[in-house]
């Protein structure tokens, strides 16, 4: 058996349909029934082939994981907190399986580029801010925030030289980018609402399998343990939108009786979501951003932005995040090691999870047939096994409290 910290690739053997961790690193290859000839990334040798034949014949192979929707769908994501990023700063970043910089100008413009300089190729993170424009380490190119090329220190510009940027908004004290072809931004409230807290998680996941929470009803009872949920308004989309609401009791301590909240949902996307959160009980206001951003694969950060207005708004505030937060950990406990099933077998009681995913396709690329269809580097990440449940999660911040001033 092979020890390697690398994932093996299925596309080496034939008929394998899942690997599983045996050990600190061995691995078990599901269903192989020939080894293909040429060169493994692994250098994996054949006996890992009798492995999984002795545990056929054992009856200890494994259901194969069911693939999950295409890992980046088109929407609208975070990617940076507004006061982490300074003018002047830059920091390199992976966003939907892509190498990129995320920089502040001088004049304030929050950007998003390619990493890989469109001249030579050189890692722009190891560049720097110099005004309005970047630099590149190499050879002194600098491009503005349209991509161009703006300067080169020995010659004229190279005019094929062009920076790849995303489009970026910043509103709320957070900086989105778009992913896809959007003719769409998401909505921001209205009115000032005091400073942002931010909290971030890393993990295995999917943003299309965090969003399904909003509309998942039972878990809400049972695993976050919420009494008397009532639908106040059904689901409904329109367009990149969802909307829902709903009333529950949250049990909290020295209440008999619990606090009695309202949650209004709106989805744009599977990389937005905003909940106004009302609690007329204990005249508390609370607006929360779900912000699900795939890096790659199959692995996501996932943001909570979160601020609130009443009374003790500053201890208030913090009160609800903690809370928030831990409600959020159960759900990872879920997520990273769930199977997502394309057909699932709903009860009338589980919630319009039908008519949500109906609602997700529009957010994948589509061919002529109206089948959807995945992207090059979609496909090589499905090709390539993802993470393993369980294994490798990797949780940021989650005890951590960012501020990111005022909305």
């Amino acid at each position: 058996m092979a020890a390697s910290s690398t994932r093996p690739q299925l596309n080496s053997y034939v008929g394998a349909t899942e690997y599983r961790i045996v050990g600190a690193t061995e691995y078990r290859i599901v269903g192989a029934t020939e080894y293909r000839s040429g060169p493994s990334t692994l250098g994996i040798c054949r006996d890992t082939l009798c492995i999984c034949y002795e545990a056929r014949r054992e009856g200890r192979s494994v259901k194969p994981r069911t693939p999950t929707p295409p890992p980046y769908p088109s929407g609208w994501y975070c990617v940076g907190i507004s006061n982490s990023l300074r003018s002047g700063q830059h920091r390199a970043i992976t966003f939907m399986g892509e190498e990129l910089v995320l920089y502040r100008t001088k004049s304030g413009q929050a950007c998003l580029a390619d990493a890989f300089c469109p001249h030579l190729g050189a890692h722009l993170g190891d560049g720097k801010v110099v005004g309005d424009e970047f630099r590149c380490p190499f050879h002194g190119l600098t491009f503005n925030v349209g991509g161009q090329c703006a300067a080169s220190p020995y010659g004229k510009p190279p005019q094929a030289a062009r920076l790849h940027m995303f489009e970026v908004i910043e509103e709320n004290g957070l900086i989105l980018a778009g992913h896809g072809d959007l003719t769409w931004k998401p909505r921001f409230p209205l009115g000032s609402w005091p400073e942002v807290t931010t909290r971030r998680w890393r993990f295995r996941g999917h943003p299309q399998e965090v969003t399904e929470n909003s509309v998942d009803l039972a878990h809400l009872s049972v695993l976050h343990r919420f009494a008397d949920l009532r639908v106040l308004n059904e689901v409904e989309t329109v367009g990149p939108a969802l909307t829902a609401a709903y009333s529950i009791r949250r049990r909290i301590p020295l209440m008999r009786n619990g606090v009695y909240a309202e949650f209004r949902i709106r989805a744009e996307g599977l990389g937005y979501s905003e909940v106004e959160i009302t609690l007329p009980e204990l005249g508390i206001e609370v607006r929360q951003w779900i912000l699900p951003t795939p890096v790659r694969d199959e692995v996501i950060d996932l943001r909570l932005a979160l601020t609130l207005r009443g009374p003790l708004r500053s201890i208030a505030q913090r009160a609800v995040v903690l809370s928030v937060a831990h409600e959020i950990n159960r759900d990872i406990a879920i997520w990273q090691r769930k199977h997502y099933l394309p057909r699932p077998a709903l009860s009338k009681d589980d919630g319009p999870i039908g008519k949500y995913r109906a609602w997700t396709r529009q957010f994948y690329q589509t061919g002529a047939n109206g089948r959807c269809e995945v992207t090059t580097a979609e496909r090589r990440a499905h090709t390539e096994v993802g993470a393993v449940p369980g294994r490798d999660v990797v949780q940021i911040g989650a005890g951590d409290i960012e501020s990111v001033g005022p909305v």
